[in-house]
């Protein structure tokens, strides 16, 4: 007979010898426990010999029946199995070397069941060797039935049932849960992913979610969820800075549990959650260590864990989609740079891995700010991931956002000079930046969303704006206060002292943020001005106005998100008509299309990134040289003049090329609105934003030329000359120049008394120390006019001047081409000193300007007349060679050289006739009663008519 007719016959053999063993001991059971009236059949088993044979039948149902059967990696490991007492031991054949069929085992497994579990109730002698011999093995046989994959739904809950009430009839549940966790345990380590299935469902279906052993307290709790929550959320009395052990996370629950660490608790929480999500069970689970599992994820990721982070990110993202509650993201968005927990913080270990540690707080090393940056906006991006990943309906979403503003809003509020220094429960600031980060994530994230329902928006932004308002006008009040020579002055510049700039700083922050979120808000295409009171929005853009004229108390970036806030509001309100006749489809998209171009462009107007920015001034230049229906002059002269206080050469050069451009479709908004801000007669600008105004007014003008219109024209000259003259009254510059100036010799005094013979000279040996001295008092006395406008800004005024007297000297008119002369002419004789030798330069060019106009218009067969006549310019030349001769300046000298000749021309030019006339044009050509003044000829006369020659004596 062959090997495979044997293993038939085996087969074959070993399901009928099992029913024979089981037949056996239900014969015997009902012998020895339904015939109880004999004594002697009842004892019986009580003698060596029957008690072998009983275990026996049992050994032959275990190892033939019951371990064959179940799946892999449950039940008693093979070396800690019991010994069969059969003669010469028998070993159990694998069902695979049998192939015996998966449902034949399945059959059997059920039949070994169903025989024995109503012996084992019993307590007769039968009962008792069985259940010594039997127990473990036969609810091993039960959990796989009812908890196995391949079990059907009836089959789990009728084996399910049996198991429990098997357990109960047996062992306490401490004790058989005492000695069943750490077989499970061991296979929820185990590598083998089967295996981890099988006790993560035994240990989360069958255990943790029945109330009477797997709610929090009970003994299923403690082993298998408390054992592995402790290493994420130690318990206080666990935290003891004394205790090195701790370092170890060695933490044993009233002696039941293994000790266990940080990476094999992540393990085991992770196939508790994600093999088998039972939401219930999640929530129980990972609600309590959410933040501290984020705290482990964001570790692991700083760290470059990747396996150890990305496992913690896969429970948050499970839990999060489960849960779906909105104040589990409040809890974690106002913890989001946790380390841990109040009492201690993750670290990582010398040999490697991730333990936790108690948290010293006066141990802490001082926080790199460029860093901590980083990782608030890591944590952020993390955090609006975990948002998008959870089940959240718009409410939800619309409720966060309205949670973080209204904190960041309380936080602005509550964060006065007084409050700060009075309130000793104050918050960590990186939580208050925290929350305005989340805020801005979360307007640009869901702008479209929040656009439905903007008005809770922007009365946030509202409040934060006018509480900004009120606390620079208070810091002005101070300064002013702090400049009075008075005892109620001393008071305030103590006070203003105490001030923290850092303080202020954080205002400016949340500011920035505020614009951001209106900013991201108009600029969603689902916005609509309907849904907003329009008391607030006219209070809003009245406070975003009063914002950006803070030119000198507020850094320039905000006055220009400030402004471009505020073109986007005008854009909103006034709803613009098209101004094309074309009103066909083509016409209706285009109008579309630059809608959506405008609203980009000031979106991006308002970022920090400066290629960002510059592509939103290309977007608005486009629109600009299209002369696009739906932009607004004044509002678009207004964000581009913002935008010359950027801080990027390209960016304000490119505005300055802009507002050209748009100067050539609107020549005189455009220039008007150049000109009173370069004027500046409230004083709201600084000079370096009044120079690059300057600077914008001149190409402007050199751009325009003659297409400046006459009244236009006229109120450019006048503006100029009284920049320029000695007119200027700027009282509010000099009180900041004298504060300035005091300040600084304060401090000096200061440093003077450290040392016995005064500070000590670095440069006395410096052989150009005398000429930087000199440049250093000039540069000084340009700033130090009193009450009068700063040489620089008077040097570029007689600039643009002269450039529009070359290009536009006929709308200017003589009036003020006089004026510009005798201004020049005044500065030449009356500004002496060397500081004032740039005007004088000037001054020079202004007169070389009249010239070229005066030539220029006698090409073209024009006259304007200025007074260069006669006396007027007799003393003109004469004031011109004083000066050349006299002033010390090698420009202004050679200025004025070059002047003299180029009148004298002018002059011969105009007598010897060489300019184009026009008979009967009615225009002079300057000359009095037909003939120049001081020599006998007579331009008039036909050119037929020569001289007549007489001899005289």
């Amino acid at each position: 007979m062959d090997v495979k007719n044997i293993l038939q016959e085996a087969e074959a053999f070993i399901g009928p010898a099992i029913s024979r063993a089981l037949t056996h001991l239900k014969n015997l059971h009902d012998a020895t426990n339904l015939n109880f009236e004999d004594a002697a059949d009842a004892d019986i088993l009580n003698s060596p010999q029957p008690q072998k044979v009983v275990q026996g039948l049992i050994d032959l149902i275990i190892l033939e029946g019951i371990y064959p059967a179940l799946s892999p990696g449950v039940g008693v490991p093979i070396e800690k199995r019991m010994k069969s007492i059969l003669k010469g031991g028998l070993v159990a054949i694998p069902s695979a070397e049998l192939r015996i069929p998966e449902a034949d085992q399945r059959f059997l497994l059920m039949q070994i069941v169903d025989e024995l579990v109503p012996v084992i109730f019993y307590n007769g002698s039968t009962s008792i060797l069985i259940k010594e011999r039997i127990m473990i093995d036969l609810i091993a046989a039960l959990g796989d039935l009812a908890y196995s994959p391949f079990s059907s739904t009836k089959s789990k809950d009728k084996f399910d049932s049996v198991l429990n009430d098997l357990l109960k009839s047996t062992m306490s549940a401490d004790t058989y849960f005492a000695a069943l966790a750490p077989q499970l345990l061991q296979l929820l380590d185990d590598t083998d992913l089967d295996n981890k299935r099988v006790a993560s469902y035994i240990i989360g279906t069958g255990i943790l979610s029945r109330r009477k052993v797997g709610a929090p307290g009970t003994i299923g709790w403690k082993l298998f969820a408390q054992s592995i929550l402790g290493a994420f959320n130690p318990p206080a009395n666990k935290v003891n800075p004394l205790d090195y052990d701790f370092q170890q996370i060695q933490f044993n629950y009233d002696g039941l549990t293994p000790l266990i660490d940080t990476e094999q608790a992540l393990e085991r929480l992770s196939s508790l959650v994600l093999f088998h999500p039972n939401p219930g069970l999640v929530k129980r689970l990972v609600s309590s260590t959410f933040v501290s599992l984020w705290s482990l994820e964001c570790f692991a990721d700083e760290r470059r864990k990747s396996a150890l982070a990305e496992q913690a990110w896969k429970i948050l993202v499970t839990f999060c989609k489960i849960s779906g509650d909105r104040k589990e993201m409040f809890r974690l968005g106002e913890n989001l740079l946790s380390r841990g927990g109040p009492d201690w913080e993750y670290f990582e270990r010398a040999q490697g891995g991730i333990a936790v540690r108690p948290h010293f707080s006066n141990q802490e090393p001082e926080l790199d700010a460029t860093k901590m940056i980083q990782i608030i906006d890591r944590r952020t991006e993390k955090f609006m991931d975990l948002i998008k990943s959870a089940v959240l309906d718009n409410s939800q979403i619309m409720d966060i956002a309205d949670h973080f503003s209204s904190r960041w809003l309380n936080t602005i509020q509550s964060g006065s000079h007084e409050t700060l220094r009075d309130n000793e429960d104050i918050e960590d600031p990186l939580n208050h930046l925290l929350s305005a980060k989340i805020t801005q994530r979360m307007f640009e994230e869901y702008k479209d969303l929040l656009a439905t329902n903007p008005s809770s928006i922007l009365k946030l932004v509202d409040q934060i704006i006018a509480s900004f308002i009120t606390d620079t006008k208070t810091v002005l009040e101070k300064k002013k206060n702090a400049s009075r020579p008075s005892i109620f002055g001393l008071g305030e510049m103590t006070c203003s002292q105490r001030t923290s700039e850092t303080e202020r700083d954080e205002y400016n922050v949340a500011i920035s943020t505020a614009l951001s979120l209106i900013s991201a808000l108009l600029s969603s295409p689902d916005f609509s001005l309907d849904a907003v009171p329009d008391a607030l929005f006219q209070n809003l853009r009245r406070n975003i106005t009063t914002l950006s004229s803070y030119r000198t108390s507020v850094p320039n970036s905000l006055v220009m998100s400030a402004a471009s806030v505020a073109a986007m509001l005008d854009f909103e309100q006034h709803d613009h008509v098209p101004s094309r006749s074309d009103n066909g489809p083509s016409s209706v998209h285009q109008i579309t299309a630059d809608r959506t171009t405008y609203r980009t462009a000031l979106a991006y107007l308002t970022d920090t990134l400066t290629p960002v920015r510059a592509q939103g001034l290309s977007l608005l230049t486009s629109l600009v040289s299209e002369d696009s229906p739906i932009l607004d002059v004044q509002a678009t002269v207004t964000l581009l003049l913002s935008l010359l206080q950027d801080e990027d050469e390209y960016v304000y050069l490119s505005s300055i090329n802009t507002i050209k451009l748009l100067g050539s479709k609107h020549p005189r908004t455009v220039t008007q609105m150049l000109v009173e801000k370069y004027a500046d007669a409230d004083e709201e600008s600084n000079l370096d934003v009044r120079i690059k105004v300057g600077e914008a007014l001149l190409k402007t003008v050199e751009h325009l030329r003659a297409v400046i219109p006459q009244d236009t024209a006229e109120q450019l000259g006048n503006t100029l000359i009284n920049v320029a003259s000695r007119r200027g009254n700027r009282t509010k510059e000099m009180v900041d120049r004298k504060r300035v100036k005091k300040d600084e010799e304060r401090s000096r005094e200061r440093a003077e008394k450290g040392w016995d013979r005064g500070l000590p000279s670095v440069d006395e040996d410096d052989p150009e120390r005398e000429a930087n001295e000199t440049i250093a008092r000039i540069i000084e006395g340009w700033a130090d006019t009193g009450h009068e406008e700063d040489i620089r800004i008077r040097t570029s005024a007689l600039s643009i001047l002269g450039t529009a007297i070359e290009t536009n000297a006929q709308n200017l008119g003589p009036i003020i081409l006089s004026a510009a002369v005798d201004c020049a002419i005044a500065i030449l004789k009356l500004e002496i000193t060397a500081e004032r030798a740039i005007l004088r330069r000037a001054g020079a060019m202004i007169i070389g300007s009249v010239i070229k106009a005066l030539d220029a218009a006698e090409e073209r067969g024009q006259s304007i007349r200025v007074g260069f006549e006669g006396d007027n310019l007799a003393d003109i030349i004469t004031v011109l060679r004083y000066v050349e001769a006299t002033d010390t300046d090698d420009l202004v000298v050679g200025h004025l050289g070059t002047l003299t000749g180029d009148l004298n021309i002018w002059r011969e030019k105009l007598a010897l006739g060489l300019y184009k006339s026009k008979e009967d044009s009615g225009i002079r050509v300057g000359l009095e009663n037909g003939r120049l003044a001081g020599l006998a000829i007579d331009p008039g006369k036909p050119s037929g008519t020569r001289p007549k020659i007489e001899e005289v004596d």
